[in-house]
């Protein structure tokens, strides 16, 4: 059941990457629908209560999403709180923290090298997916 969970994870966020690139934006329905199917699938394999993880994260990032005017959109709270029903709370915060310095080398590369300033937008969702499959991959 394990390897099912971080499947279905793996292909939403690669879903996620692929549309926060091309359309800059995130399917939230897409992923709150697998959030909830992880969130089944753990219930069965007998982790009930993962879903703190998954509504703790998703719920402080959405909230974020709000005071910031979608600094942080609301697409990458649900991308958080997907990760948080696949892989339990401290793998999420290490998702969490991965994503955000994966983000701040971005934001170096394009304020020195691109000469954007520090307004300039990027998609997060590909962040969060490298932070995710390096998270997977290290176990």
């Amino acid at each position: 059941m394990e390897y099912g969970i971080q499947a279905l994870a793996g292909i939403g966020m690669v879903f996620a990457v692929i549309t926060d690139l091309w359309q800059k934006k995130i399917a939230v329905y897409v992923i709150f629908t697998i959030t909830i199917v992880l969130l089944f699938m753990q219930f069965c394999s007998g982790n009930g209560f993962i879903w703190i993880c998954s509504l703790g994260s998703g719920s402080i990032f959405y909230m974020i999403s709000l005071l910031t005017k979608e600094k942080i959109g609301k697409g990458d709270a649900f991308l958080f709180g997907m990760t948080g029903a696949a892989m339990g709370l401290w793998k999420n915060v290490m998702i969490i923290y991965i994503s955000f310095m994966i983000a701040f080398v971005v934001a170096l590369y394009l304020i020195i090298l691109r000469k954007k300033n520090k307004e300039t937008a990027f998609p997060f969702a590909p962040c969060i997916g490298l932070a995710y499959f390096l998270v997977l991959a290290a176990g």
